[in-house]
């Protein structure tokens, strides 16, 4: 496997294992990922959702360690701006990942076609803030690189 790959293995588990850390705060302490109040989960539902996160998170730690030795290693050394980054640079490529999904075509896979007229407009609206990222992302390489 070459670097690349391992390097995407990593932060595509990282990003899951934070997501699910996520759905746990949500679960146990109600609290959204973006700062909104919510109600915990009473027993035994919690009890068994939280059994099956610790299911997932198992299942993504054995990839990564089978997978990506090496950058979890790397990962747990990281410190002060290149760890920031690293991060940074996962959640870019997530926000990413998240815009294409509003693409049109892939809305319509899941939930219908929208009408030609709407779909035009959002796939110009997509395309627009897919670059925006994609300049969020160069200038994050930039500051990564110095």
């Amino acid at each position: 496997m070459l670097r690349q790959h391992r390097s995407h293995v990593f932060s595509t588990c990282s990003t899951a294992l934070q997501h699910l850390e996520e759905i746990r705060q949500a679960v146990t302490l109600g609290k959204s990922p973006s700062g909104a109040h919510l109600a915990p989960l009473p027993e035994p539902g919690r009890r068994r959702l939280l059994d099956a996160l610790d299911s997932v998170r198992a299942a993504l730690d054995e990839i990564m360690q089978s997978f990506a030795p090496g950058e979890t290693a790397i990962s747990a050394g990281a410190a002060g701006h290149s760890a920031t980054m690293m991060w940074v640079n996962i959640l870019l490529r997530t926000v990413e990942e998240l815009v294409s999904d509003l693409a049109p075509a892939r809305m319509g896979r899941r939930y219908g076609a929208l009408p030609r007229a709407e779909a035009q407009r959002l796939q110009s609206e997509v395309e627009k803030a897919i670059a925006i990222v994609r300049q969020a992302m160069e200038v994050s390489d930039s500051v990564s690189s110095g």
